[in-house]
């Protein structure tokens, strides 16, 4: 119950954007893991950990993250739960990847996560590949992005238990309507903005 609480901490400090406060919950909540030793707990946690660090601008911080996180990742006897795991990691290591690699590997775990994974991923995959698109030019397919990345959150609204989960799916939600907006002005498409 502990590690849950603390759990609950670090992912509403992370959705406040409050990052070193996340970041002080993380550690705690990792070594807490680490003493409990459920593999899947300690790695999603340092999955999370290396988004933040992402976040911050520390990309060795985030890689030593995803690197423990896959050896743990690696251990897990369940075939079902490690697929799902492996599958969680490509999605966080996405989110960390250059721009070079990250439409790739944001479309691949956006493709799993749609159909068998955590669907709270998907709003902030969409956020990232319409950024990442946008960067490269690829403007209308940016904002196809933004706007399946939006109906995703009013499906999630809906569909999600309260709790942690719902958590995860409102970090990406400021940050989608923002760049749909930003977009429909850049077309001057102002009624699509308001």
């Amino acid at each position: 119950k502990l590690q849950l609480s603390i759990s609950g901490m670090s992912l509403d400090a992370a959705v406040r954007k409050d990052w070193r406060a996340a970041l002080a919950f993380l550690a705690v909540e990792i070594e807490m893991a680490g003493q409990v030793r459920v593999d899947e707990f300690h790695a999603a946690a340092l999955q999370r950990r290396a988004l933040i660090h992402t976040r911050l601008g520390d990309g060795d911080g985030a890689q030593r993250d995803l690197k423990e996180a896959a050896a743990l990742v690696a251990k897990i006897e369940d075939d079902a739960l490690r697929k799902r795991m492996e599958i969680d990691h490509e999605a966080v290591t996405a989110l960390t990847a250059p721009p070079a690699e990250a439409i790739e590997l944001i479309s691949t775990a956006l493709e799993f996560h749609r159909d068998t994974g955590w669907r709270m991923y998907v709003p902030d995959l969409l956020l990232r590949r319409g950024q990442l698109r946008k960067a490269a030019g690829l403007k209308d397919a940016a904002i196809t992005d933004f706007e399946a990345g939006i109906a995703e959150l009013e499906r999630l609204r809906d569909d999600l238990p309260p709790g942690p989960s719902r958590w995860g799916v409102l970090d990406a939600a400021n940050d989608l309507f923002e760049e749909r907006i930003r977009a429909a002005l850049e077309y001057g498409d102002a009624d699509t903005a308001f």
